[in-house]
């Protein structure tokens, strides 16, 4: 029987500091406390020794993506289309919103950052037959009630960017070109691309053509100099300069296709969940790897494996 719980590695040499009971791969830090979901429940736990300081249960789950965190409030998506606010120092409800004209839980709303005074959140938007009622894009919430402020960046008809990143008001990530249900047109390369987003508004940056069509994303990070993209079915880890989309490295992926990656103080921590393996006995886990790169170059810091569970 799989057993869950969160780890907490030294960054410099992976060596384990702590470790918690709770299953999630979704969190986000801020101010030395880890937020983490689990299903339907928001935990923080504090960074310096695994202890859970509070659980927030999120109606409407469940919660969907990793926590959007600022100075007084977290921020989640819940499985019902709202954008759930969470008071940062004890959980506490704050407010909970239906970012759309109507609430579906057909279309989500996933907070990506505040930034400039609003709340983003994207949306793949929602398709009925072979009409989109609600375009693709980022929208703007008031981080305050949850009001929305209408939309910063609208995508092309049908088009989606499935894994974008924001941070200080640039947002990048792959844009999936939309072709409508039962349409057969050859199907058009992806894009990668960084806008800036200005309030209402958005000012494109760049946008960088990608040569293959048989191309996805399983995971996206950023920091302040590089885009960072784990890039599948070709196994691969890219690193994209902000200012101008220039490759400044490429790296190997541990997996194929379910890498999952996050930079950090000069490190770039990718993952690979354990799972069966199709060459032994279904019973057999193949361990859970954690790597650690330089976010500078990708060379190979360390690399630790966690074991495996039968």
């Amino acid at each position: 029987m799989l057993s869950s719980e969160l780890i907490g590695l030294r960054a410099r040499d992976g060596i384990t500091l702590w470790r918690a009971p709770l299953a999630s791969s979704l969190a986000t830090h801020s101010g030395g406390v880890l937020y983490v979901t689990t299903d339907a429940d928001v935990d923080a736990v504090r960074l310096l020794d695994g202890r859970v300081l509070w659980q927030a249960r999120v109606k409407g789950g469940p919660v969907l993506t990793a926590p959007v965190v600022d100075g007084h409030a977290v921020y989640i998506a819940s499985g019902n289309g709202s954008v759930v606010a969470l008071r940062k120092d004890t959980g506490a409800l704050l407010w909970t919103s239906f970012p759309g004209p109507f609430p579906s839980d057909q279309v989500w709303y996933i907070p990506l950052a505040v930034a400039a005074g609003y709340l983003y959140a994207r949306t793949s938007g929602l398709i009925v037959g072979s009409t989109q009622v609600i375009p693709g894009g980022v929208v703007g919430l008031n981080p305050i009630d949850g009001t929305s402020e209408g939309y910063a960046l609208r995508l092309p008809p049908y088009a989606e960017v499935p894994y974008p990143t924001l941070v200080g008001g640039l947002y990048a990530g792959v844009l999936l070109p939309g072709i409508p249900p039962g349409a057969t047109p050859p199907e058009p390369l992806p894009t990668i691309l960084a806008y800036r987003l200005l309030g209402r508004d958005s000012q494109l940056l760049w946008r960088v053509p990608v040569q293959a069509n048989a191309f996805a994303v399983s995971s996206m990070t950023r920091d302040a100099q590089a885009l960072y993209l784990a890039a599948a079915p070709q196994g691969m880890i890219w690193a994209f300069r902000l200012a101008d989309g220039t490759v400044l490295w490429r790296q190997r992926a541990l997996a194929t296709l379910s890498t999952g990656i996050v930079v950090d103080s000069g490190r770039l921590f990718e993952t690979t969940p354990s799972e069966v393996d199709p060459c032994r006995p279904s019973s057999v886990h193949q361990p859970f790897v954690i790597r650690a790169l330089s976010s500078e170059d990708g060379s190979i810091a360390w690399i630790r494996t966690l074991g495996s569970t039968l």
